[in-house]
């Protein structure tokens, strides 16, 4: 019988023990319940970088009525955008928030795809009056726009529009923090411990407020081609990555708690024309000799339209460093003179993501937007990237709808105009009381200027030229400065090279040396001291007019 209580002694003990144990996650596991039910938003405190507090605008009073006016230098201020703080009656407001791309940069404000899209909803919906409010600045990553975002929902907005992803590497900032990864890793799926998080982190980035931390640095080394760290360190490279996803994360929480439509766009670049920053190569000695060899050969194929010969020679190289962003390039450009437009449309986007000094949206972000824009009812999402795929010439995006790496030209603003329009029809109830048009004959398309084509617009083709400069895209310099000629000829005005401003004759002529250098020594007729003379003249022009701190 002794022994029958020694048992029951030693199983209750053991029964403590394990409450005791157990206690403390039962309790964390009904706190983070408490949390979850209460619907409450990822924390309002970054957890990730601390932004010093910001406005992009500023009130004034007219008529007895009070407005808001963007006045941030960064968030186009020129512009002039205004509007009333208190909306008026039988009007919808929308908001559209990202970077300059979203802005519609460098396009002046009537040929931007929100001026677009405003004008196609007064003409599909007659009286009712439609606000497309842009509030995008220029440079900022999701991170800086969510403080915006946090403005604009108390100006009671029908629906936010959010096209971001371009400037996420841009400033300069750490994750590196002992325990930083682990502890946001956590804290992305527990709302209790992000709660605590947000309360007690001090080992934060500290960011300015007015102004873009260490933009020179950036552009410098976009310059100098060298490595950014937040790419090239895995850890950094993951945290921005969860970063972004966080930033999403938190706007779509609050959006649907506060019950306002939230529009999720992809962020569709330039893959197809757009040669990568800075290429990864870890080979040295005889790996590395046996890899220029098949690298070479590999655009030997492509130059000579040999393109089979050309894709195998380029398939050695990336077996011996997968991780070169310029073979992939050199891969899509002999796959879709191939005509296999699917493998071209991968390998593009591979040679973006693996771009060591990166200022396009990799395709992560895209799949974050898609992912995040899933995962409520309140979420719409506008897949750019993938309309852009879908309207492009050969299949990847390019020249054909981008000025550049990333801002959309007349076409592309056009599209994302159309795509924008068709999600907020799609959309149900945010339009199903306003009256439509009986005139109205299609209801995909939009209202554009039919006469304005951003090709023969001096002012901006002549930004280009600095552009493709800094981001040593010589061909394109190249044909940029033939088509200005080429417009001046046609107005005329003869424009012959010597009569270019300097900055556009010197680099004209050192982009054409070494573009007609690289191309004969790939063909084998030229020699490695030809190629190091063509390199010195691009040292030359790039140390005489991109300097340290001009950007």
């Amino acid at each position: 019988m002794n022994g029958d209580v020694v048992d029951r002694s030693r199983v209750k003990k053991a029964a403590f023990i394990v409450i005791l144990f157990l206690l403390p996650f039962v309790v964390l596991t009904l706190i983070e319940a408490v949390f979850r039910l209460a619907r409450t938003s990822t924390a309002d405190v970054d957890p990730y970088v601390n932004v010093s507090p910001f406005t992009i605008f500023a009130r004034e009073t007219h008529d007895g009525h009070e407005y808001a006016l963007i006045t941030h230098r960064l968030a186009y201020a020129r512009r002039n955008t205004k509007f009333q703080v208190q909306k008026p009656e039988n009007t919808v407001r929308l908001f559209v928030l990202g970077g300059s791309a979203a802005a519609g940069w460098p396009h002046a404000p009537e040929h931007v795809y929100s001026t677009y899209l405003k004008k196609t909803l007064d003409t599909r919906f007659p009286g009712t009056h439609f606000e497309v409010i842009n509030a995008a600045a220029h440079g900022f990553a999701s991170f800086r726009i969510r403080h915006i975002f946090d403005e604009l929902v108390g100006m009671d907005p029908d629906a936010i529009i959010v096209y971001s992803g371009n400037n996420e590497f841009l400033e300069e900032r750490d994750y590196t923090v002992p325990g930083f990864a682990l502890l946001n890793t956590i804290a992305s799926s527990s709302k209790f411990v992000h709660w605590l998080q947000s309360l007690f982190r001090t080992d934060r980035s500290e960011l300015p407020a007015n102004e873009l931390n260490e933009v020179a640095q950036f552009f410098w080394k976009k310059i100098k081609r060298q490595s950014m760290e937040l790419r090239s360190d895995p850890v950094q490279f993951e945290q921005v990555k969860a970063h972004y996803r966080h930033t999403l994360t938190y706007m779509s929480e609050k959006a649907a708690r506060l019950d306002i439509p939230l529009f999720l766009g992809t962020v569709p670049v330039n893959l197809r024309d757009w040669l990568p920053t800075v290429s990864h190569n870890g080979l040295d000695g005889p790996m590395r000799e046996q890899w220029e060899h098949y690298f070479t050969m590999g655009q030997r194929g492509y130059l000579q339209e040999n393109y089979e010969d050309g894709v195998s020679w380029m398939r050695r190289a990336l077996e011996l460093e997968p991780l070169h962003a310029e073979s992939h390039y050199w891969l899509g450009k002999l796959l879709e003179a191939s005509d296999d437009a699917a493998g071209a449309l991968q390998s593009f986007s591979r040679a973006r993501d693996l771009d060591y000094n990166p200022f396009r949206a990799i395709s992560d972000f895209n799949d974050a937007v898609r992912q995040v824009a899933a995962s409520s009812v309140n979420n719409t999402l506008v897949d750019l990237d993938a309309a852009f795929s879908l309207a492009a010439t050969t299949g990847t995006p390019g020249f054909d709808l981008f000025l550049d790496y990333v801002h959309p030209n007349t076409r592309g603003n056009r599209l994302i105009s159309r795509e924008i329009f068709r999600s907020l029809l799609e959309h149900g109830s945010l339009l199903a009381d306003v009256r439509v048009s009986t005139e109205w004959s299609s209801s995909s398309e939009t209202v554009i200027d039919e006469n304005y084509d951003d090709r023969f617009d001096p002012e901006i083709q002549q930004r280009l030229f600095s552009l493709y400069s800094m981001n040593h895209q010589y061909q394109a310099a190249i044909d940029n400065a033939n088509h200005l000629r080429r417009l001046f000829a046609k107005n005329g005005v003869p424009h012959p090279i010597d009569a270019m401003p300097p900055r556009f004759r010197d680099g004209y002529v050192a982009f054409r040396q070494y573009e007609e250098t690289r191309r004969k020594y790939i063909l084998g007729e030229a020699t490695t001291a030809d190629m190091s003379s063509a390199r010195a003249m691009l040292d030359g022009f790039y140390e005489k007019w991109h300097p340290y701190g001009k950007f």
